[in-house]
């Protein structure tokens, strides 16, 4: 199904196209290499024994040998032009992996140069007839730049026959080398993997007994606690309820207490009035209205007790002006002019 779909991607994608257009030009680059080191060793050999080719070949032949061979060199150094390219920079990744100062990095700087040439050779023959053709529709390539560019492709012909027969051996002992590694690299990998997956399971099993201890721990933590706050609440309750009786208990006795109190305040504001009985215009004027001070004039006046016995009872002034006197030491002291069973009755009830 996958391989399907990749297929189908291809098509629709267009990727069949560039893979093709890939295929041939890496195909016709290694075609040409054999083809200008066939074509450099004919011209070479017909132009030396011309006579012996002649000779033992149909009539015919070698002329159509030879001009093949000059086509050759004329029109297929564009098409290795890409096939060198990937050489010299298959090259440089070689430079970049090996050892600095090693034999296999001065062969490989050795094959960069060796490759490179060529390829800037290619490159700018290239460009040199792109550049006629766009000029002039009447360019004809001139005689040097031919004889350059066979020469240039029969020396790279040889350069890659000699690197495909001995350059590339070169470099398979340090390719094996790094291949070993590679695997030995591969294979302790996998076994630190290994070794880190069952400590790591070890260490969840663990980690997971841990969680379930301490899950049981923190539920019985927790019905330890439900229990005892359940207790504390429930004795906290009756506690608060014992005291609320109790505080009901304070309060009506309090209320009581009051009552009480009132009780013996009027008893005790009768009784001081029944002790005032003797001044009926004193109370009426002085204790009705409120009066916190008084003359002695005006004491005199209300009670009919002559001046000079107001002046000398020991009666409290008032502190800013001391021509004043304070109603309630008054009424101290009017209370002890009524006569003494009175006074004991009130003290006898107060006690009680």
């Amino acid at each position: 199904m996958n391989v399907f779909k990749k297929i189908v991607g291809n098509l629709l994608s267009w990727q069949w196209t560039e893979d093709c257009f890939n295929w041939i030009l890496m195909s016709g680059g290694k075609l040409a290499s054999m083809l200008f080191l066939a074509s450099g060793i004919w011209l070479s050999i017909y132009n030396s024994v011309k006579d012996f080719v002649i000779a033992i070949l149909p009539q015919g032949m070698p002329q159509m040998l030879t001009y093949l061979s000059k086509v050759t060199f004329t029109a297929l150094p564009e098409i290795i032009l890409f096939l060198s390219a990937l050489n010299t920079l298959d090259q440089i990744k070689l430079i970049r992996v090996s050892k600095k100062g090693s034999l296999q990095s001065r062969l490989a700087w050795t094959w960069t140069l060796l490759f490179g040439i060529p390829t800037l050779c290619f490159i700018s023959y290239a460009l040199f007839n792109i550049a006629g053709s766009l000029l002039s529709s009447q360019y004809t390539m001139p005689d040097g730049v031919v004889v350059l560019r066979g020469l240039t492709c029969f020396a790279y012909a040889v350069l890659i026959f000699i690197y495909s027969e001995r350059g590339r051996k070169c470099f398979a002992d340090e390719i094996e080398c790094l291949q070993m590694t590679l695997i030995e690299k591969q294979t302790e990998l996998e076994s630190l993997a290994n070794t880190h997956t069952i400590a790591l399971e070890e260490l969840r099993n663990s980690f997971v007994t841990l969680l379930e201890a301490k899950e049981t721990e923190l539920a019985v933590l927790q019905s330890t606690y439900e229990e005892e706050v359940f207790c504390l609440r429930d004795s906290h309750q009756r506690q608060l309820e014992d005291h609320l009786n109790t505080i009901d208990s304070l309060r009506n006795e309090l209320h009581s207490t009051k009552g009480i109190a009132a009780k013996l305040s009027e008893r005790a504001s009768s009784l001081v009035l029944d002790d005032l009985a003797s001044y009926p215009n004193f109370v009426r004027e002085v204790v009705d209205t409120g009066l916190k001070t008084i003359t002695v004039d005006f004491l005199s006046e209300v009670t009919g007790l002559s001046k000079r016995k107001i002046a000398n009872a020991k009666l409290l002034r008032h502190s800013r002006n001391k021509d004043l006197i304070m109603v309630s030491s008054a009424i101290e002291w009017l209370r002890k002019q009524v006569p003494t069973t009175t006074i004991l009755q009130i003290d006898d009830y107060m006690e009680a």
